[in-house]
């Protein structure tokens, strides 16, 4: 049962994309929940939406490639979600909201912050994973002899052990103890997709312009929200992105995931 029902939600089309969106709360302010991979869809801000609902317009949506949204086979580059997450604002009716991000959706976030400044009022990045390359080594398209820990992060295992990968990766992102529920709960939005989506995704890590240009050009106020145990993003992203964004805020979570 969920903690709470949307005001409104329905489908915007962007890039030829059906995506869908809902709407909590209401409110002259508005905070747009941009999703992380595809590996999820909106129901990962689950927690947050119920408190933000009180005080603001909180949106969210589906990222193409789960939940309620479509899953073309291409066009999961940076700068198609960022158009995505401002369709969103238009269908809704928003002219400017507070961005909230969480890991590969910080791309998303800090490129609508540098491009199109009149439509950000505050960001917030979360599990920074703004950087030129993503967690995919070279051999990410070849077969391995093993798959050991992140190993595992690799086409060949994902089409063969594909619930084995996420439930690997649910663990190194809820690392803290009593996480059980949340690590179901993303194995469950995870076997909504397919591991030719996700391949799509690592394949398709890329934005017109590099991290660091990116980053030097957002001039809204931004809090940058960071782990210090994260297992997945290192801690040192976020402060590049710190060092990178000037006037921004740091509030590292100390033992966390």
């Amino acid at each position: 049962m969920r903690a709470r029902q949307p005001n409104r939600e329905g489908h915007v089309k962007s890039h030829g994309t059906r995506i869908f969106w809902e709407e909590h709360g209401e409110g002259a302010r508005a905070v747009l929940f941009i999703p992380p991979w595809q590996i999820v869809d909106r129901r990962v801000w689950k927690m947050q939406v119920p408190y933000f609902a009180r005080y603001f317009r909180a949106l969210t949506f589906d990222p193409p490639g789960n939940g309620r949204s479509d899953r073309p086979a291409t066009g999961y580059d940076h700068d198609r979600m960022a158009d995505h997450a401002r369709a969103v604002l238009d269908a809704a009716g928003v002219e400017r909201a507070s961005l909230v991000c969480l890991s590969r959706g910080t791309w998303a976030g800090a490129i609508l912050a540098a491009q199109h400044a009149e439509r950000v009022d505050r960001l917030v990045l979360t599990g920074v994973a703004i950087a030129d390359r993503g967690l995919a080594g070279p051999d990410f398209f070849e077969p391995r002899d093993r798959y050991e820990g992140w190993e595992k992060y690799n086409a060949h295992y994902w089409r063969a052990h594909y619930r084995e990968f996420v439930e690997f990766f649910m663990a190194q992102v809820l690392t803290e103890p009593h996480s059980t529920k949340a690590r179901e709960d993303g194995l469950a939005w995870a076997l909504e997709t397919t591991p030719e989506i996700l391949i799509a995704t690592v394949r398709e890590w890329s934005g017109r312009s590099s991290a660091a240009e990116l980053l030097a050009r957002v001039q809204a106020p931004t809090l940058i929200i960071h782990g210090t145990e994260d297992a997945v993003r290192p801690f040192r992203l976020a402060e590049l992105a710190h060092a990178a964004i000037a006037g921004s805020v740091l509030m590292p979570f100390e033992g966390s995931g």
